[in-house]
């Protein structure tokens, strides 16, 4: 086989081996990727929708001093029947400060978020009463207190647990994969709207909430103010499904190229080598195989004595020796060959000419003289014995052959 096809077939097989991986990493990742976001889609239903089928509130702080303001009672239904309002004080506002207390209230919402609101009395409203002796018993902070007491017992919306942060962020981080999780957007620098596959919220797309609960006495308006967001998506920030495909791809390039391009650079220097040594004269190939640094001492052969003082002979009578005088340096050839045990035969060459002289060659059309001569030629090619010098002259012959045959 020819050196320039074998750096071809390496070459085509670095490629192919490339190619490969590169397939390989991009159906692992897909298949990868279904199955985490499989999952944990699955273990958001099993175990936050479950746990939150109502939702969940827990005191963030109670008992806190309850300031208020009376103020003039607005026009509307909800108002006919309310003889005073007082607006707790101070307002909310972004310092988070509140009066009286405050819920955590965690509510799952679109099937991948997770929506954690303050909750806390904005209002208090006096019902009318028929007898004006009661209103002596009614207090703004009785119906806070009331309210708070509702919520954490007998709310039927809502379920109160006295730890419910804990919970429900250890699950968030339970289902939480290599690739998928819970992630607030408000956080992020940016978010890739266009690769999201479902629907995402930020606090900016929740409002605020207002309920309100009644007694005989009181009218409570409450507030639910979104504080943060999670939703579960792909992690499209670090980006785990790029970062394995480059890591993939770096370790399987890495060994490809370790099985495979060493044999590419030594094909590529014997390719260079040969063809480099196929427009040698006889005399420098001659100095090429007998100087007397081949016979140094080497990494997998000793100091040869005996060869160096042998090659610095020879060497020295073919540097003395003419270039146009063949004779004399086909003897000294012969002389290298034996003293420096170096074979001038060329495999490559003997094996083209064997397919050249084979006498099958010479029966279409079929010619006895040339047959017999290729029969010759074949068995001298044949031979375990065969020397550089009859070699050539079997190739100056198989030369004749075929330039009789074109003739």
């Amino acid at each position: 086989m020819k050196q320039s096809t074998r750096i071809l077939i390496t070459l085509g097989v670095y490629i192919l081996l490339i190619a490969g991986v590169i397939h390989f990493v991009n159906v692992h990742v897909d298949n990868k990727d279904k199955r985490l976001r499989k999952e944990f889609y699955n273990n958001y239903k099993k175990y936050l929708e479950e746990l939150l089928d109502k939702p969940l509130i827990q005191v963030d702080f109670s008992g806190e001093d309850i300031s208020y303001n009376q103020y003039s009672i607005p026009p509307g239904k909800e108002y006919n029947n309310i003889s005073s309002l007082y607006c707790l004080t101070p307002e909310y506002d972004d310092d988070e400060t509140y009066t009286g207390w405050c819920f955590r209230k965690y509510k799952a919402i679109g099937g991948n978020s997770i929506i954690l609101y303050h909750l806390y009395p904005e209002d208090v409203g006096y019902k009318k009463q028929p007898n004006s002796i009661n209103y002596r018993y009614m207090s703004v902070e009785h119906a806070i207190n009331i309210t708070f007491d509702y919520l954490t017992t007998k709310c039927k919306d809502v379920k109160y647990l006295s730890e419910v942060s804990p919970i429900v962020e250890d699950r968030m981080n339970s289902i939480t994969n290599e690739y998928y999780g819970f992630f607030d957007f408000e956080e992020k620098d940016s978010v890739p709207r266009e690769s999201l596959q479902q629907r995402y919220h930020t606090i900016s797309d929740c409002s605020s909430m207002f309920d309100a609960r009644e007694n005989d006495f009181y009218k409570i308006w409450w507030t639910e103010k979104p504080k943060k967001v999670w939703n579960g998506c792909y992690d499209y920030w670090n980006d785990p499904k790029g970062k394995e495909r480059r890591r993939i791809i770096l370790i399987g390039s890495i060994i490809a190229s370790i099985l495979v391009l060493p044999f590419l650079f030594y094909n590529i220097r014997q390719y260079k080598r040969e063809k480099k040594w196929a427009n040698e004269t006889l005399k420098e190939k001659l100095c090429r195989v007998s100087n007397p640094k081949n016979f140094w001492k080497s990494f997998w052969k000793p100091f040869d004595e005996v060869k160096v003082a042998t090659a610095n002979e020879l060497y020295s009578k073919i540097n003395q020796t003419d270039e146009t005088d063949v004779e004399t340096l086909k003897a000294l050839r012969k002389e290298v060959a034996e003293r420096l045990g170096i074979n001038f035969i060329d495999a490559k060459k003997q094996a083209r000419l064997k397919l050249k002289c084979h006498p099958k060659n010479f029966m279409k059309p079929y010619d006895k003289e040339k047959v017999d001569i290729a029969t010759k030629l074949y068995n001298k090619l044949r031979s375990s014995v065969l020397d550089v010098d009859e070699l050539e002259e079997i190739e100056e012959t198989v030369k004749q052959l075929y330039t009789k045959e074109q003739s």
